[in-house]
């Protein structure tokens, strides 16, 4: 499985071919479909670092550090990358991400690596029977319980994953120390950074392959896996540990079909992930908001300006207000009015009477001039004033 991001122009990838098993250096092999000269004259290929991991969502594997990514060609002619890491791999799955680079573009690659046990290989030579050649693997009959010499045993070896049964139940023996049963533990808390790799090599079963384990468990707690994957393991939840019976009663052909099937479908929700950020990534700066903000402005002028006037009326008046009539309202308005009228009349006979007293030309003009005051302020309509109140007003006798 592979996430290609950027310009890729005419270099291609093939199928990767993995050299290696568990608890030994990397060794694998990538293909070059279409390589030209002048691509090849620049060409540069690495292991990408820590970032490139952790931009990707992918675990980056302690033992990548220091691996080599070299370009060589077959004895046809083809070209090829090999990959070499200077460190062992103790987990089956690893995801490699190359990044690769010439002088008119550059590639970036995902690998999901699936890493066999190495016991595979050795346990198949001791297991041929005389008569069968080999090259052939052992009978699926069980065979006779006996010690069988082999190379040095390597580093956290697991058990076999594709040997016949008598052989795996021997071997796993041989890799680490069988726990008795007081040992053996019927749960296991999962705590962050764990594995379901590394909890079924600890809790692993006598007579059980590392793979059967796996599949056993994952059978036994379909509680604790994001996805009903078992690469996706939920932290703090408590798996049950299944017996030795129980994980024997997977198959080997069976285990392995469906950790494969696991390790496609968790490749393939990876390059989900990814796709979905880049979606997300480019129709970032697009997103646009559409509408209009308006301030809410309450306009308190226009409501005072259209509140009705009111009359308000003296003490006297207000118990007689709720039996008033719209006929004695207009007499109580009348009767103001002329009130009006009478204090002018009087403060302009006042004001004769001082201009009279000032002097006697000025009173001999003040008659005149005192006729006309009167109609200066006439009486509004329908406001009856009385008659007698500026004919009251005479002059005094000339001195």
């Amino acid at each position: 499985m592979y996430l290609a991001v950027g310009n890729a122009a005419a270099l291609g990838l093939g199928r990767l071919t993995v050299q290696s098993a568990l608890g030994e250096q990397l060794r694998a092999e990538i293909d070059v479909t279409s390589l030209t000269p002048e691509e090849e004259a620049n060409f540069r290929a690495r292991i990408a670092g820590p970032d490139a991991y952790r931009a990707a969502g992918v675990e980056y594997n302690s033992a990548l550090p220091g691996a080599q990514v070299t370009l060589e060609r077959r004895p046809d002619g083809r070209p090829y990358l090999r990959i070499q890491s200077e460190r062992v791999i103790q987990e089956p799955f690893v995801d490699v991400i190359l990044e690769l680079s010439w002088a008119s573009g550059r590639l970036v690659r995902e690998y999901t690596l699936l890493l066999d046990p190495p016991v595979t290989r050795q346990a198949a030579a001791p297991q041929v029977p005389p008569a069968m050649s080999s090259g052939a693997p052992a009978a699926a009959s069980p065979a006779p319980r006996t010690t069988v010499p082999s190379a040095p045993p390597v580093a956290r070896a697991p058990a076999p994953a594709a040997s016949p049964a008598p052989a795996e139940r021997r071997q796993a023996s041989r890799s680490e120390p069988a726990p008795s049963a007081a040992d053996a533990v019927d749960e296991y808390a999962v705590r962050r950074g764990d594995t379901l790799y590394g909890i079924a090599s600890r809790v692993q079963r006598p007579g059980v392959s590392l793979d059967q384990m796996l599949v056993s468990l994952y059978r036994a707690n379909p509680h604790a896996f994001i996805g009903d994957n078992m690469n996706r393991l939920k932290a703090g939840v408590v798996l049950n540990v299944p017996g030795e019976e129980e994980a024997r009663s997977v198959s080997q052909s069976e285990a392995r079909q469906i950790i494969q099937a696991q390790s496609a479908d968790f490749a393939a929700y990876r390059q989900r992930l990814a796709g979905a950020v880049q979606d997300a990534g480019a129709g970032g700066p697009g997103r646009e908001a559409s509408g209009r903000v308006e301030a809410s402005v309450e306009d308190r002028k226009a409501a005072a300006a259209g509140s009705p006037d009111r009359l308000t009326l003296s003490k006297g008046a207000v118990a007689a207000q709720g039996a008033a009539t719209p006929s004695q309202e207009d007499q109580i308005a009348r009767e103001r009015e002329r009130r009006e009228v009478e204090s002018r009349v009087a403060e302009l006979s006042r004001n004769l009477q001082e201009l009279q007293q000032i002097s006697p030309s000025a009173a001999a003009s003040a008659p005149a001039a005192a006729a006309p005051a009167p109609a200066a302020s006439p009486a509004l309509p329908g406001v009856q004033v009385p008659v007698a109140a500026p004919a009251g007003v005479t002059p005094p006798e000339p001195v």
